[in-house]
């Protein structure tokens, strides 16, 4: 009879800690992500299996000094997301960025369907650094959600 206890006992624990160790390795952010900026233009990002952001989108209004222009932006990088948060680094093509002052994202997850952050301030010249004036471009806010 002993025996048969302790046994049950050790099944129970085996299977609990079986269910622990695998509900710790679901992804948490996995899926699809659109929100706006600030300035109120479109973002997305993508966030796979692994908790890594692969993928991302936003629509910058960039200002050249002479004009203005919206420019799309992409991740340089696939990165993990630790704590709640990733940091990311974008680039745009025909875009020259003085001393290598890229737009970074900062992003935060407040829950499973809500993230928010800022979009860095950045310096840019068109083309390349003897193509006019460096011009500082802003920081700005964004939000989006998990669709």
């Amino acid at each position: 009879m002993k025996h048969r206890i302790f046994l049950g006992l050790l099944i129970v624990i085996f299977s609990t800690c079986s269910k622990n160790s695998t509900s710790s390795n679901q992804p948490k952010y996995a899926g699809n992500w659109e929100g706006t900026t600030s300035d109120n233009r479109p973002m997305s990002f993508h966030v796979n299996g692994d908790d890594e952001m692969d993928t991302m989108s936003v629509e910058i209004r960039v200002n050249f000094g002479s004009f203005r222009e919206t420019r799309t932006f992409r991740n340089m990088d696939v990165v993990s997301i630790e704590n709640d948060t990733f940091s990311v680094n974008l680039s745009s093509p025909m875009i020259f960025f003085v001393s290598g002052k890229r737009p970074v994202v900062h992003a935060e997850f407040t829950d499973g369907k809500t993230s928010n952050g800022t979009i860095s301030s950045f310096v840019v010249t068109r083309g390349n650094a003897m193509m006019g004036t460096p011009k500082t471009n802003s920081s700005q806010t964004w939000t989006a959600e998990l669709f």
